[in-house]
């Protein structure tokens, strides 16, 4: 629901060092997702960073899942509430931040979740049970499932050590999946498309973008194509032979060159709204429209077939990825302060908004990142802290959720 906002004068500073130092500890814990061993028993880690990759909506477009931590958490679109938390308490799951979620493209309950920590786990949402754990070995950048093909998953790693990122097939068998078949490795890719069709992959690194045709038992054989600025996403169009280009400038080209082997072969058109760079790009499933994101906080339509736009202002923060339900019916923002806005597909109104912890932590580290303290209110026994800048924040630590924001009078 929309952020309830309030104005006090700005509270007395009569809080202990202790208190402090314990919040930034608690805090430390949360970001790593491991308890510190003190005398006392920490019982549960709450709030956390939601992952900034796109979040996965379920098949029947009712929940959407997002890493938090080194977890994954299935929202519900109706009430904004946890569902449910994979792994659920007591069981094993990543030990590092979960970078990429997809879809079963077969089973309905299940989904892949991807790590820094170099595994993929296989999950039933529904009953939070770990299906299968397939070692990697590289960090997980990305998780790519298409419907047209529904027997294989992508998987992107990043090598920090090397630079190189790779892309594996994984064969989907039965109950069990095969081991990993490397089809393509480039230096510094960013992030890999997949077309509709299931026939063309795309892999995008900063100034070159990479096509080639997915076949059964091969390496992808690729055509390398040159941008001219340097490029920040990528997304097949959903109908036609098509790849959106998005670049740091704030232009998004059409490429038109599947098949082509050289830039020369290829038909390009620029579309330019953005003011910055395009952090996000996607199709509706329909192709009528694409959806871009960016710095502004604006959610940008653009209508594929007039050459029209639609414009979402005022979103108060920077977006950072974009996802549409299988219905169409909702379109999720992943945005930079923490939050997660779920947008009605056909007015454009806000259904739902999940708010993390707003605390920002400088940049020299947890050193009086919590220049107000850590206290609990007594009624509701919601947590007190810093939030935005000029403001305190109201967080339920049991049920995940963001209560309100209380602005403080007087604040420059």
């Amino acid at each position: 629901m929309p952020t309830t906002t309030r104005s006090v004068k700005p509270p007395r500073k009569k809080e202990a060092k202790k208190q402090k130092a314990a919040a930034a500890k608690a805090i430390r814990g949360g970001e790593t997702g491991q308890a510190q061993k003190t005398a006392n028993t920490l019982g549960k880690l709450t709030g956390g960073r939601a992952s900034q990759q796109p979040v996965e909506f379920t098949h029947d477009s009712r929940y959407f899942l997002s890493g938090v931590g080194n977890e994954v958490k299935l929202y519900s679109i109706a009430t904004g509430d946890v569902a449910r938390t994979l792994p659920a308490h007591g069981q094993e799951g990543h030990n590092m931040a979960v970078t990429a979620i997809a879809a079963h493209p077969t089973e309905h309950n299940q989904v892949f979740t991807g790590s820094v920590d170099g595994h993929i786990i296989v999950w039933d949402y529904s009953t939070a049970t770990q299906i299968n754990n397939i070692v990697v070995g590289e960090p997980i950048a990305q998780i790519a499932v298409c419907a047209a093909r529904r027997d294989i998953v992508l998987v992107l790693t990043a090598s920090r050590r090397s630079g190189k990122s790779t892309l594996y097939k994984l064969q989907l068998s039965g109950d069990t999946p095969e081991p990993l078949q490397q089809i393509a490795q480039i230096t510094g890719c960013q992030r890999m498309a997949w077309a509709p069709d299931g026939e063309f992959v795309a892999l995008l690194a900063e100034r070159e973008m990479y096509v080639g045709r997915l076949a059964n038992d091969s390496e992808l054989q690729l055509q390398r194509f040159t941008l001219k600025t340097r490029a920040s996403c990528i997304a097949f169009h959903a109908t036609e032979a098509c790849i959106a280009v998005g670049d740091i400038a704030g232009r998004i080209t059409l490429w038109y060159c599947l098949g082509a082997t050289t830039n020369e072969e290829t038909t390009r058109t620029m579309m330019h709204w953005h003011a910055h760079g395009v952090n996000a790009l996607t199709f509706t499933t329909d192709g009528i429209y694409m959806l871009s994101g960016g710095p502004e906080g604006v959610l940008v339509l653009w209508h594929m077939r007039s050459g029209g736009k639609q414009f979402l202002p005022h979103l108060g923060a920077e977006i950072l990825a974009v996802s549409v339900s299988p219905d169409q019916a909702y379109y999720a923002l992943t945005h930079a302060d923490n939050t997660i806005r779920v947008v009605n597909a056909l007015d454009l109104t806000l259904r739902q908004v999940v708010q993390g912890l707003k605390l920002q932590v400088p940049t020299g580290g947890y050193k009086g990142a919590l220049p107000a303290g850590l206290t609990t209110e007594p009624r509701s026994r919601n947590l007190v802290l810093n939030g935005a800048p000029g403001s305190l924040q109201f967080y339920n630590p049991f049920s995940s959720r963001h209560i309100l924001d209380l602005e403080l009078d007087g604040y420059r």
